[in-house]
């Protein structure tokens, strides 16, 4: 089997994915910037399933029975960057809910996301803020993409969403 040679990912190599993430993000539709946090040290294995939990609920909330049968397009968006990944976890999410959500004031939607982190984390912390400047706020989430370990770990709502759904077309 022939290999092919895949270069090293030093520092430089980082620099430019992390720019090309920030050119990505400036460009998304969200209108909501979120930070979660947790109680007490956790780790990434542990907090990716609460991610998974927390989008579902929201999901369920905002379109109802069968959310889970519903194409991506019509899901909560969100694409989630871990940041302090070693020392003091926390994620930072721009996001877009379903139609209903984004209808509600910032003030109810608000309530809703930390309701439902508190769920699942009792003593974590749900931020949420209105997106004003989406460039600025990019650079803010992409910062530490730079760091040894951090390009393998951001993720995207979609990740949780079953496979075979309506926007998947026919199955065979």
């Amino acid at each position: 089997m022939h290999r092919r040679y895949i270069p090293g990912c030093g520092y430089q190599d980082r620099r430019e994915y992390r720019t090309a993430m920030e050119e990505w993000l400036a460009t998304i539709d969200a209108d909501l910037f979120v930070t979660l946090s947790f109680a007490q040290d956790a780790q990434l294995g542990t907090a990716r399933p609460l991610l998974g939990q927390w989008f579902a609920r929201l999901d369920n909330l905002y379109l109802g029975r069968g959310w889970a049968r519903r194409s991506s397009d019509e899901r909560t968006f969100a694409i989630v960057v871990p940041e302090n990944i070693s020392t003091n976890l926390h994620y930072h999410c721009l996001m877009r809910l379903p139609s209903w959500g984004r209808t509600q004031s910032i003030a109810d939607s608000t309530a809703t996301l930390d309701r439902f982190w508190h769920r699942l984390v009792p003593r974590g912390t749900c931020d949420v803020e209105l997106i004003y400047d989406l460039p600025r706020l990019a650079r803010y989430v992409a910062k530490q993409l730079v760091w040894p370990g951090y390009l393998d770990h951001f993720l995207l709502a979609s990740e949780f969403h079953s496979k075979g759904t309506k926007a998947d077309g026919p199955s065979s």
